[in-house]
Formats: structure tokens, C-alpha cells, sequence
């Protein structure tokens, strides 16, 4: 068939689709509403019984979180299971040479130790594969597909 005969659809692909006030509203609505149990919850359930000065490592964890399920999202398996491996090869260097050492504490600190090391091997593996996309995104890229 001819494109004349599907003139009438997807007239108006380039334009951003408009919502009316009453579904904004809702949905300020329901953000807000997000927001606030969000924060309730914190209040109520974690800062009565967690020393701030004792957590230093949710952040270094919340990075390791969202740059593996990035690289993996967008395709990149391997590397999401070679950050595995940087934890796993830091537990064990953690077990064989910080425990002897230190002890008890050293057990404590494996956990964030695997943390740092998966953070330092996804981060220039999230750099690597973001330059990786912005190049296939690239319609002057070389080669096939911009690869």
C-alpha cells in the first residue's frame, strides 16, 4: 500500500502528547503523597535506631545498585557479573588477609570492602559503556549500526 493511505496516522508523532489539568493534578497528587509516606516511613523506621555515623556505606552501595542494573539493563550481562566477581575476589582478600589481622572487625568491613570494589570496577565500566551508546545513538558514527 501506498503512504498516502496512511496520511491520517501518527499525525502528530512529533508533538509531546497533552494532558488535561485534571490528570496533572492527580498526578502532582500522587507524588506528593509518594513523597511524604516516603519520608514517614524514614522518620519513624530508621532514624530512631540507626547512628548515621554507622551507614558511610549506603551511598558507595546505592551506586554499586544503580550502575550494575544500568549495564545490564541496557544489555551489558558481562559486565554486571564481572562486578559479582570484583565482590567476591574482594571478600576473599578481605578473609585471607584483613581477618588474620584485625579480626572481628575486619569480618564487619567485608561487605563494604566488596561494595568499593565492585563501585571501582563499575564505574569505568558504566563510562565505557555509556561513550559505547552515545556512539551507536550517533547518526555520523563510523560503521555499521555505529559501532
Amino acid at each position: 500500500m501506498s503512504e498516502t493511505y496512511y496520511s491520517g496516522y501518527d499525525s502528530d508523532r512529533g508533538r509531546k502528547p497533552r494532558r488535561s489539568l485534571l490528570l496533572r493534578l492527580l498526578d502532582l497528587l500522587m507524588t506528593l503523597l509518594t513523597a511524604v509516606t516516603a519520608v514517614t516511613m524514614v522518620v519513624t523506621f530508621f532514624v530512631p535506631y540507626v547512628d548515621p555515623g554507622l551507614v558511610w556505606f549506603f551511598p558507595v552501595l546505592g551506586l554499586l545498585c544503580i550502575l550494575r542494573y544500568t549495564i545490564q539493563g541496557v544489555g551489558y550481562t558481562n559486565l554486571a557479573m564481572l562486578s559479582g566477581v570484583s565482590e567476591m575476589i574482594a571478600r576473599i582478600l578481605v578473609s585471607l588477609l584483613a581477618v588474620p589481622a584485625f579480626g572481628y572487625i575486619a569480618v564487619c568491613f567485608g561487605d563494604s570492602t566488596a561494595w568499593i570494589f565492585a563501585d571501582l570496577f563499575l564505574i569505568p565500566a558504566f563510562a565505557f559503556v555509556y561513550r559505547r551508546l552515545l556512539r551507536m545513538k550517533r547518526p555520523d558514527a563510523a560503521g555499521p549500526a555505529g559501532l
